[in-house]
């Protein structure tokens, strides 16, 4: 094999030499992007169960008549540092491994669903370590978020691009969104908060070791990238500057503001009122 041939083989990380022909569309081909789709999966479970367990946690802990603003504020909080720390968090995934990237962050993840079991464990009555616990998560998936996106193109090619990130999105989303919340509140309406906590550390913990087992991808040289000031203020002038990616933004916001966020506080308290 020519040299130049040779060289530029070896340097595409993502495709591995018993995987068909680059025309191909089935991600599922590469197993790195099988493995990346477990882990995500997997720690999407535990994200869901984190969304029912906490509220519950704060309603066990508040006055009936104080409840939707303390879930409210929780919530908020959380939200918080993903809208200051996300663009930061894509640019740090361009500079650093993404494996490293979404094993730190599902690590931290699963030290404080680790913390909620401990505080549930002993009874504890205080509320502010739920406020301190949530800007965590926040900032956790301001990190985990661009990292996990992010490593994608490096996973598979690019006619397998578009299916792996439709059904990772997929994958991520009914996991986060629907088993998981279901998953946490049987176990926690069965076995109680601390058993909803522990499976929650459980998967968080697993998916981090899961994330492990991808390979290491390079980022790009130092040489490559500007300042991350640079960058960051480069990102936020292309964003203002299309009209397509501004107005997905926006509506992104709208479904979390006037749909997400609503459901999440209000559905524990309808579902009392009800039963």
């Amino acid at each position: 094999m020519p040299e130049g041939v040779e060289g530029e083989t070896e340097a595409i990380d993502g495709v591995e030499p018993d995987e068909p022909a680059a025309g191909s569309r089935n991600p599922f081909a590469s197993r790195d992007y099988r493995a990346w789709l477990t882990a995500s999966v997997v720690m999407a479970l535990g994200v869901g169960i984190q969304i029912v367990a906490v509220p519950l946690f704060i309603r066990d802990r508040v006055e009936p008549d104080e409840r939707a603003a303390a879930i409210a504020g929780a919530l908020m909080i959380q939200e918080l540092p993903g809208v200051f720390l996300t663009l930061f968090g894509g640019v740090l995934a361009d500079r650093m491994e993404a494996r490293l990237i979404l094993v730190r962050a599902t690590a931290v993840a699963a030290v404080v669903a680790a913390v909620y079991l401990v505080l549930a464990a002993a009874s504890v009555t205080i509320l502010w370590p739920v406020f301190l616990l949530s800007a965590v998560i926040g900032a956790v998936g301001a990190f985990e978020n661009p990292a996990r996106m992010g490593v994608l193109p490096q996973l598979v090619t690019r006619p397998q691009l578009q299916n792996a990130v439709i059904i990772g999105n997929v994958g991520f989303l009914a996991a986060s969104d629907f088993v998981g919340p279901a998953l946490g509140g049987l176990v926690a309406g069965i076995a109680g908060l601390t058993a909803a906590f522990s499976l929650e550390t459980a998967l968080l913990a697993a998916g981090a070791l899961l994330f492990l087992m991808l390979r290491k991808y390079r980022p790009e040289a130092p040489a490559e990238h500007g300042s991350i000031r640079g960058d960051l203020t480069e990102g936020l002038k292309y964003v203002i500057r299309s009209r397509a990616i501004l107005g997905l933004l926006i509506l992104s916001a709208m479904l979390g503001i006037f749909f997400g966020g609503p459901i999440t506080v209000t559905m524990l308290l309808i579902v009392e009122d009800v039963l």
